[in-house]
């Protein structure tokens, strides 16, 4: 039996984890030893003198050591929280943000007022945007997309894992061209970082979520370019788009959609301050 305990554990953790500058290394720290020993977070703190076999210690160690190479918690731990949802994640799929959360809340106001209510997903990755408005408005029907069937996989598995795979279909897509129907609403976390930047990203973002998922090309507005133009044939009267964008991109982005013909277009800040969604009406 190791001498390592949990409180012992924990304290090398976290200063193994804040020595190499890792975020946020205590958060780190328990949750890879709540997952090592498959018990809660909460739980290490009610039997901090518990004892680590040496399989659950070297175990745990491993975990750290893959962290310190900077693979993401959630790859680590294979799932991560978003709003009321669980979602499995892996290498396939970005990592759904917080500030994705917030482009969901606005997403909501618009669905509560039409019933039936559909809406599109574009670029869903995990399935995070779509399986979120599906458990928090019982009544909607979605679609979501995505041009990589492996992240489809993924989000199907989601969808049956938060009981809302009744309520969606998914589509292979390059963004809207495999699409039919009109939507009430389009809802999209498109990749909107200029290529040139990419490799300036931290490397957890950088290496391990996809690139497809991250690269907007040269401007960074390739695919809102794309989205923006495409959604068009997909609005119902009066139907919105509304889109995660990057930082410095809204008065272009206003510009884009103004002139293809969207009307009351709003952009709404994130809680750090960054201009971050952008809602526009297709009143045609």
């Amino acid at each position: 039996m190791s001498s390592w305990t949990i409180r012992s554990t924990l304290k090398w953790a976290h200063e193994t984890l804040r020595g190499e500058g890792v975020n946020e290394a205590r958060l780190a720290a328990e949750t890879l030893l709540s997952y090592a020993l498959e018990i809660d977070r909460f739980k290490l703190y009610l039997q901090p003198d518990l004892a680590l076999n040496d399989t659950q210690l070297n175990g745990f160690r491993s975990l750290i050591a893959q962290r310190l190479k900077g693979i993401p918690i959630q790859h680590l731990v294979g799932h991560v929280s978003f709003m009321d949802v669980h979602l499995q994640v892996d290498a396939s799929v970005l990592i759904p943000r917080f500030e994705t959360e917030e482009l969901v809340e606005h997403a909501l106001q618009r669905c509560s007022k039409v019933d039936p209510f559909r809406f599109l997903d574009a670029g869903t990755g995990s399935g995070a945007i779509a399986i979120a408005l599906a458990k928090a408005l019982p009544q909607v029907q979605g679609v979501a997309l995505d041009c990589s069937p492996e992240a489809l996989k993924v989000a199907q598995s989601n969808a049956r894992l938060n009981g809302v795979e009744t309520r969606l279909s998914f589509v292979k897509s390059d963004w809207l061209s495999a699409v039919e129907g009109r939507f009430e609403l389009i809802v999209a976390n498109p990749p909107y970082i200029p290529s040139a930047q990419i490799e300036t990203l931290a490397s957890e973002v950088r290496d391990h979520d996809p690139r497809l998922a991250l690269d907007g090309g040269e401007d960074g507005l390739s695919a809102i370019q794309t989205l923006a133009t495409q959604a068009k044939g997909h609005l119902c009267p009066q139907g919105w788009l509304l889109l995660e964008i990057g930082q410095g991109q809204a008065d272009v982005i206003y510009r884009l959609l103004n002139d293809v013909g969207y009307r009351n277009i709003s952009v709404y800040a994130d809680l750090s301050g960054i201009e971050r969604i952008v809602e526009a009406q297709w009143e045609s």
